[in-house]
């Protein structure tokens, strides 16, 4: 479950940087600023749970090629990199949090429930600027 939210993190950065260079408006610039921030804390917060139990995320770390509906997102340009970001985002973010509640939910461990409890009210808070911005809200 960690390694799968370390790759997710990764990801998020990674769109992040693609929405920061090639988003066509401000909000987008800013939500993908946003990203990279927050998914960057998220990841070290994973790191340091690791860390404490002997672990370390590289080793646990896969090499994911890029995600197909990613790389459509990254062909485009302007308004339509925005809309199509958006709704990636959207996806993204539904997934990431089926995952971390369904590991809440699962897990004993209280330091892993501690975890994904701190982890569940950034993502809710992403899904939400996406879908603000897929609904052409501008600003987050």
């Amino acid at each position: 479950m960690l390694q799968k939210l370390h790759d997710t993190n990764q990801m998020e950065i990674e769109m992040g940087h693609l929405a920061e260079a090639k988003g066509a408006s401000r909000a987008t610039k800013e939500f993908g600023r946003k990203l990279v921030a927050d998914h960057t804390r998220a990841d070290g917060k994973v790191a340091a749970f690791l860390k404490l139990r002997g672990l370390d995320v590289k080793v646990l770390a896969t090499t994911t090629s890029a995600d197909p509906a990613h790389a459509v997102a990254a062909d485009q340009g302007g308004e339509v990199f925005d809309r199509t970001f958006a709704a990636q985002m959207v996806k993204d973010h539904e997934k990431a949090i089926d995952l971390v509640e369904g590991a809440h939910r699962a897990t004993s461990d209280e330091q892993l429930k501690v975890l994904y409890g701190e982890l569940l009210p950034v993502l809710h808070e992403h899904k939400q600027a996406a879908q603000k911005l897929a609904e052409g809200k501008g600003r987050l």
